[in-house]
């Protein structure tokens, strides 16, 4: 049975590291703007008062300990959760897809890893849509491949030339939003680097960033690839403490 209070505990400390991670994230990016009295910046040597955050305060919070047996054997990576699905692949780069109902039950696994057309080389993400019933494979950033729930290939494009394709996630029901993990130092070659992705055949549109200075722009990306990284963790992080609290 897990421990609800030790559990709590673990998440309230976590929040508390994130929460001092964004407000010198912050602080960085003020020292940047400090000559622009048009952007609020933050005084540094005034106290502000304590919050204690809680998870369950403001996000629904549901544990799931997922199936294992002998087909079922899987490190617990887990890419996207739906109304009906949770989707899972190794943390090594196995190519296994894993895919298991919001109860935890083991439903499918596939491993499509390979050199074909309909193969994915190296598997780095998964996104579900579910009201697609299709999977996008991100395929080393290069290519996303599309699959059916059973691992039946559909279709494939290529990544944006010169771009890879990082922080891959479901936009809308058409498209999906991407960090080109290769864009230049934006200090000195200013570049967008969000881009929404068609589902249906690859075609880019790129998120017009509404700053025109470099270094808001800097601080934006910034904030962008630390959120993802540690909304990311935060995930595992969860996810293993439960898992070794059920001694597995």
């Amino acid at each position: 049975m897990l421990n609800n209070q030790a559990n709590l505990y673990i998440m309230k400390k976590i929040l508390i590291l994130i929460s001092i991670t964004l407000f010198f994230l912050c602080i960085s990016c003020e020292e940047k703007i400090q000559s622009s009295s048009e952007f609020a910046l933050i005084n540094v040597d005034k106290n502000y008062s304590f919050k204690e955050l809680i998870l369950q305060n403001f996000m629904d919070v549901e544990y799931i300990l997922l199936e294992t047996n002998a087909d079922f054997l899987c490190e617990g990576f887990v890419q996207d959760v739906g109304k009906k699905y949770i989707i899972v692949r190794n943390f090594k780069h196995t190519g296994d897809i894993f895919i298991f109902d919001r109860q935890g039950r083991a439903v499918k696994k596939f491993n499509r890893r390979g050199q074909g057309g309909e193969e994915y080389v190296l598997l780095l993400e998964v996104v579900l849509d579910e009201k697609r019933s299709e999977l996008f494979v991100n395929d080393w950033g290069r290519k996303i491949v599309v699959y059916d729930l059973d691992g039946n290939y559909k279709r494939s494009f290529k990544a944006k030339e010169n771009a890879k394709y990082r922080m891959m996630r479901n936009f809308n029901e058409d498209y999906l939003i991407c960090y080109d993990d290769l864009i230049p130092d934006v200090e000195t070659e200013p570049k967008q680097a969000m881009l929404l992705v068609s589902k249906q055949d690859g075609q880019y549109q790129e998120i017009k960033m509404p700053f025109e200075k470099k270094e808001l722009q800097q601080c934006l990306l910034r904030v962008i690839k630390m959120g993802w990284y540690m909304a990311h963790g935060l995930k595992q992080i969860i996810h293993l403490f439960l898992i070794r609290n059920n001694g597995y």
